[in-house]
């Protein structure tokens, strides 16, 4: 499972796999993704999920 993109709409990100299925969603401002990871910002902190939507690392 890969992310295959990611969008955001009013401040909530929505993230599909290659084929458009969704596999989450989360809410803050989309700093970019790849096929594995999601980077997002949430306030003042920066995070980033793997693609599966489980948090890898803040700051």
């Amino acid at each position: 499972m890969a992310i295959g993109s990611a969008i955001e709409r009013s401040g909530t990100i929505s993230v599909y796999d290659e084929r458009g299925v969704l596999l989450f969603s989360r809410s803050g401002a989309l700093l970019g993704y790849t096929p594995s990871t999601l980077t997002i910002r949430q306030g003042s902190e920066t995070k980033t999920f793997d693609a599966r939507g489980v948090l890898k690392f803040s700051r």
